[in-house]
């Protein structure tokens, strides 16, 4: 309990990134439609993300970002 006491409380959650759908263009590159949510005591809000993700090795990595593309 004292680790969190010692944090700021606040009314809204901590950004998150929600997949809603991923396609595989080959085995390497993978476009992820998904979506940037935060939800408050007044409101939530969801804003549009395009991520292009790239394989590399054994783990997947973000080679480029859009925000608000619909």
């Amino acid at each position: 309990m004292r680790q969190i006491s010692d944090r700021p409380w606040s009314e809204v959650t901590a950004p998150r990134i929600v997949a809603t759908s991923i396609r595989f263009v080959t085995p390497d590159v993978a476009p992820v439609d998904a979506v940037i949510a935060q939800y408050g005591s007044l409101s939530g809000s969801r804003e549009p993300v395009l991520l292009v993700m790239t394989k590399q090795g054994r783990e997947w990595r973000i080679a480029s970002l859009r925000l608000g593309y619909r």
